[in-house]
């Protein structure tokens, strides 16, 4: 489950008491407590599967109620509809869905009236709410309420300052409807420190936030107090592994606690992942060790190797002397790298440049594998008045500034991977690096091209995770 949306709090259904809950910092499930008034349309047993489509359109959809209960006798069921959505059918439903009712015997036509039919009376207590039904009742009507991702037992949400007041009701909702989740917190400071992790705020439940997490059928366990995680890119890091193939040769540059890498290692790939934060270096061996057999880790110990460095002296120390071997040795599978950093991992890029040319001989690199590098950025547009396609051509610009002159536009490919915030987006560059460029002894554009670039980019050396 990566993430849950609830969306605008609206007002209060026709069939349902309006709540007030204004300064409220507790809970009270006896609120919801009140009867509703159902009418109950008979509907033929045999043909009810045939129908129950379209009749749904008339039930209450705000409670989960039993809409179907038994009849007068055992050829009937009695459909429980909401009264002013029946009254209003003729709009709600199209012609051929009311003749499709008639034609299974249940007429809906313009002569019948909501007061001739049999009116059923039903308790509605919290219970039959739903999440997003509570916090509709509970707070403010027009109120933004943004979707909350969930990780192992955590729900994490981002609340708008204009939700904050409501944030522990908020959290002991969340807890109540959703059996699997112990601890809502609410992220409270943007990601600003080298590690990538946020200050959290407990909303509710227990302050408790290691947990192991599932996506794609494999395990990661994790502090989500000290480790950055996201399942929001549960799908991004599914789609870059897939391109994958059994004895890739795979370096994850900023690798967290093992999105990429563990399923690749899982797959096949040779991995060799880093991260500089400690604490998610040792969540990441832990990982690699949980999602694979004792006896592919004792047989193959050389398939993985986990480090815990900064990302320059990783692609200096790890990926260029396994690059330069593969090549010696005849390496024709694909070479990938992962920079999943969105708000560095450009800058990042030009590290790349010359790494191995005291390994490999232009001559030898002529005929080397290019590293394919999946570099992920955040792309800003429209509130400065450039459009997206204007920020995405800056962003391939950027790209080959950083590395120098030895790729072209025509060897990226940008993807959009998820909204982020207005105007915000996360993309992630797919860029051909050959092989000469990581052999270079120097930039790879004619001289005159460079001048003045060296000036802007030499202080662009940040230290990354």
């Amino acid at each position: 489950m990566a993430s849950s949306p609830i969306g605008t709090c609206t007002t209060a259904s026709s069939l349902t008491q309006s709540i007030s809950c204004v300064g409220c910092t507790e809970l009270v499930k006896s609120d919801f407590n009140h009867t509703v008034q159902l009418k109950a349309l008979p509907v033929p047993t045999a043909k009810l599967k045939s129908c129950i489509g379209t009749l749904k359109k008339l039930m209450p959809s705000f409670v989960k109620l039993a809409s179907i209960v038994e009849g007068p006798d055992a050829g009937t069921k009695l459909a429980l509809m909401d009264p002013k959505l029946l009254d209003r059918r003729q709009s709600l439903l199209n012609q051929a869905e009311l003749a499709h009712l008639a034609e299974f015997g249940v007429n809906l036509g313009d002569k019948l009236q909501a007061d001739q039919l049999e009116t059923r009376t039903v308790a509605v207590t919290y219970e039959h709410y739903s999440l997003s039904a509570v916090l509709d009742r509970l707070l403010p009507p027009n109120t933004q309420l943004s979707s909350f991702s969930v990780v192992g037992h955590i729900a994490h949400f981002n609340l708008k300052e204009e939700v904050l007041p409501y944030g522990q009701l908020i959290g002991q909702v969340v807890i109540s409807k959703l059996p699997n989740i112990r601890t809502v917190v609410n992220k409270r400071s943007q990601i600003n420190n080298e590690y990538r992790n946020f200050e959290l705020e407990l909303l509710a439940g227990e302050p408790n936030y290691v947990t192991l997490h599932k996506e794609y059928g494999l395990e990661f366990e994790l502090d989500f107090s000290k480790v950055y995680w996201n399942s929001r890119l549960s799908t991004e890091h599914h789609r870059v592994v897939e391109k994958l193939r059994p004895g890739d040769l795979v370096f994850d540059l900023c690798a967290g606690v093992g999105p990429f890498a563990v399923p690749a290692l899982k797959l096949g790939a040779t991995v060799f992942a880093n991260d500089l934060n400690p604490t998610a270096h040792s969540y990441l061996e832990a990982n690699l060790r949980r999602n694979l057999r004792k006896s592919q880790l004792i047989s193959q110990p050389e398939l993985v190797k986990a480090f815990n460095m900064d990302a320059r002296e990783f692609v200096a120390g790890v990926l260029a002397p396994r690059y330069a071997e593969a090549v010696a040795s005849g390496f024709e599978q694909q070479v990938v790298a992962i920079a999943n950093l969105p708000g560095m991992a450009v800058d990042l890029l030009d590290c790349f440049v010359g790494c191995v040319k005291e390994l490999l001989t232009p001559e030898v690199a002529k005929s080397a594998p290019p590293v394919r590098i999946f570099a992920y950025s955040f792309l800003r547009h429209g509130d400065t008045g450039g459009s997206r396609g204007e920020a995405e051509a800056a962003l391939i610009g950027r790209i080959c500034d950083r590395l120098a002159g030895g790729v072209q536009p025509c060897d990226i490919r940008l993807r959009f991977v998820r909204d982020v915030a207005t105007n915000k987006d996360m993309y992630c560059a797919e860029i051909r690096c050959p092989a000469s460029l990581l052999a270079a002894s120097s930039c790879c554009r004619p001289s005159a091209v460079c001048d003045g670039i060296d000036d802007q980019t030499a202080s662009k050396k940040p230290r990354l995770a």
